[in-house]
């Protein structure tokens, strides 16, 4: 259950509420978490900014389902041509049943789009990243980048090339270590 409320032009708050029932099997145990979504966007001249604060569950096929706690804040600002933005959050992680907290992420994020003519734009972005690992006092950290290229030949059809680049490393975990580099291109059409 819940709302949102528009109390100005492109200027929204919102706040949802709910529970989850979890049973674990094989054994009879049963956990009930309120659940919730919160935030406001507040667009003021040529900026906006935002607020999100949630507790939902993660199904992570990697682990168990984990509680996620999340706190985002961004800024941006859009010309006729050009948006900025940049985000920071931090996203808790506990353990359902123990309700300890597991790993914390924080993350740095800025964008920069740029519509070179009417058919045509760019997207750069970067971001910073760390995770901390509590239950063996180690960390990894994120960088990520990527660059968008999009070019509509016709109203309703966009074509895109897409280059995204990550690093991940861990002075702890020598197998963590990697970099990803990945082109990819799409064609969307619309009907």
């Amino acid at each position: 259950a819940g709302f949102a409320y528009a109390y100005a032009m492109d200027s929204t708050s919102w706040f949802t509420i709910g529970n989850s029932w979890l049973a674990f099997w094989p054994s009879d145990e049963r956990i009930s978490q309120v659940t919730w979504d919160a935030g406001i966007i507040q667009k003021s001249g040529k900026y906006t900014y935002s607020f999100n604060a949630k507790l939902t569950y993660v199904e992570d096929p990697f682990y168990i389902v984990r509680r996620e706690d999340r706190y985002v804040a961004t800024i941006s600002r859009s010309t006729e041509r050009t948006s900025l933005g940049i985000s920071a959050g931090r996203y808790e992680y506990r353990n359902v049943a123990s309700q300890h907290l597991e790993h914390t992420r924080h993350a740095l994020t800025g964008t920069i789009s740029h519509a070179s003519t009417q058919t045509s734009k760019i997207i750069y972005d970067v971001s910073i990243g760390r995770i901390n690992d509590y239950a063996p006092d180690r960390y990894t950290a994120l960088y990520r980048g990527g660059v968008r290229f999009e070019y509509m030949p016709y109203a309703s059809t966009t074509v895109a090339l897409h280059y995204r680049y990550a690093n991940v490393y861990s002075p702890d975990v020598y197998a963590a270590n990697h970099s990803n580099n990945r082109f990819i291109l799409d064609v969307k059409k619309e009907f």
